[in-house]
């Protein structure tokens, strides 16, 4: 990241063609602000490696954590609701929230939707193993899948899916009905929202986009595949696509939001910008963009060590925790995997 930010943000920085980026937006200034934020990265992985291996904290106090948490934001969120987001607008500008769609505390209904599915997998996990299905646990449960569904958020429903599969998957009768339930209660919750006109038209919007692709080109002959994306991942890979060199080596430390800006289109509303800075959100996509094909072969190394040390060392479903911060890392790039990873090598450290 280091060498290709001086490349690509000094000696040949990429254009800023809108003319109108912030310092923190231009390749310089993001270059600067990424490497800052990977080496904060690197100081949260050792800090709570250290925590973890010499007992400073346990796993069991940060699952609590997430369970507070989760209960905060859903029940304050939900009243604040009630009361016309007074609670948000005195501490941000509500310019830049949807206020006509439940929040929680999150700034966007994806953010509080994907978050309980997370913190749904991980106290489930942690309560099947350990036995503890204490009243404070049930209830921060059932506050996670209360969030998941009040937050109309196609991904979040997805994400859900996928980690119930990931929690039950024994191939055994038990977990193969339980999730067979799982799903069906899902579907039927999602219809039922659907027909009574409490679901959010983005929702079944994306939901269909996603499996059916009927978007139009963006580019001459793109890929089906390409959009069943949002926004900014579709031009990153629109950009991947047409610039194929740049899918070994990668743009830089967040950069690809000034290449890709070439190819928004014209029913956007970024189109009359000139320009998006956001990065995309997809992992894979994430890290290919940002440092190509070597840095993502790196990334899954990386992955693919703690998860051997992981299934070695620690009951099947500790090891799914981890498993479970990688699969919402997947659907959303966030330090949350950093912070599990770091987790899961100072659980491993113990040993």
């Amino acid at each position: 990241m280091i060498i290709l930010g001086v490349i690509f943000g000094f000696i040949f920085p990429w254009e800023d063609m809108s003319g109108d980026r912030s310092w923190s937006q231009k390749a310089h200034g993001r270059t600067i602000v990424q490497i800052i934020r990977i080496f904060l990265e690197f100081i949260v992985i050792f800090y709570v490696i250290f925590s973890i291996k010499y007992r400073r904290i346990t796993l069991e106090f940060i699952i609590k954590a997430f369970a507070i948490s989760a209960i905060l934001s859903f029940w304050i969120g939900l009243f604040d609701y009630f009361i016309s987001y007074q609670i948000k607008a005195t501490l941000f500008d509500l310019e830049y929230f949807e206020k006509n769609r439940f929040l929680g505390l999150n700034g966007e209904p994806k953010a509080l939707g994907r978050s309980s599915a997370f913190a749904y997998s991980i106290i489930l996990l942690f309560c099947i193993q350990f036995k503890k299905y204490t009243k404070f646990y049930l209830f921060s449960i059932f506050t996670c899948i209360l969030g998941v569904l009040l937050s109309s958020s196609a991904s979040s429903y997805i994400l859900f899916l996928l980690l119930n599969v990931l929690i039950f998957l024994k191939f055994n009768f038990k977990s193969i009905l339980s999730f067979i339930l799982i799903a069906f209660l899902l579907i039927t919750s999602y219809f039922i929202l659907l027909e009574n006109n409490l679901l959010h038209p983005g929702t079944h919007r994306k939901i269909t986009k996603a499996l059916i692709a009927l978007d139009e080109d963006w580019i001459k002959n793109e890929p089906k595949l390409f959009k069943r994306f949002d926004i900014f991942d579709r031009l990153a890979l629109i950009y991947l696509w047409n610039n194929p060199i740049y899918l070994v080596t990668g743009t830089g430390p967040n950069l690809i939001s000034l290449p890709m800006s070439k190819y928004i289109p014209s029913n956007t509303i970024f189109h009359v910008w000139g320009r998006v800075d956001s990065v995309p959100n997809v992992f894979p996509i994430n890290i290919t963009a940002r440092s190509g094909l070597i840095g993502l072969t790196l990334y899954f190394l990386f992955i693919y060590n703690i998860i051997k040390l992981s299934f070695k060392n620690l009951p099947l479903n500790i090891s799914k925790i981890y498993l479970s911060s990688l699969l919402f890392n997947f659907v959303f790039i966030n330090i949350t995997f950093i912070l599990f990873s770091a987790i899961f090598i100072g659980l491993h450290s113990r040993k």
